[in-house]
């Protein structure tokens, strides 16, 4: 009997319905799986690595990534031309602030959430009271459930 084979058997088949890909690659299915579900989400962080894991988190919730964007000139290019639905945006950007493409966004009527470090001490966050604020570092869950509340609104 294969590897895998014995893995499935000796899990036994309610352990294989709460699991996702081969048996001998099994993950654990998020609850979240399908929360994005065609949402066309914009990310923009100067941070590769935290741009690439929140591109990972969402797409992994069936959201369609725009982006990453890392700098502001392409964050704008962007917002403008890819007609997203959702986005996140971290305040700060090396020098500039995101403030143009939270402007952008708000004008088009595309909700999004300020996903940063500076939770309290931003200025920014006085032109935008109202908008979600998530702080980083946040598990997968909490921000696919971030991003899912400001689409419902």
């Amino acid at each position: 009997m294969p590897e895998s084979s014995k893995s499935s058997a000796a899990m036994g088949s309610s352990a294989k319905s709460n699991y996702r890909c081969r048996p001998d690659q099994w993950t654990p299915i998020e609850p979240t799986a399908r929360a994005l579900r065609g949402a066309r989400i914009l990310i923009v962080d100067d941070e590769y690595l935290i741009a690439a894991q929140l591109a990972s988190d969402l797409r992994a919730a069936g959201g369609e990534i725009i982006g990453p964007a890392h700098t502001l000139q392409n964050a704008l290019a962007l917002a403008q031309r890819e007609h997203p639905t959702a986005a996140v945006l971290d305040i700060r950007l090396g020098r500039d602030d995101v403030g143009p493409v939270a402007q952008e966004l708000s004008k088009r009527g595309v909700p999004f959430i300020f996903y940063t470090g500076q939770t309290h001490t931003d200025p920014i966050r006085s032109r935008w009271p109202g908008s979600k604020v998530v702080s980083k570092p946040v598990t997968a869950a909490t921000l696919i459930a971030a991003v899912a509340a400001v689409l419902k609104k």
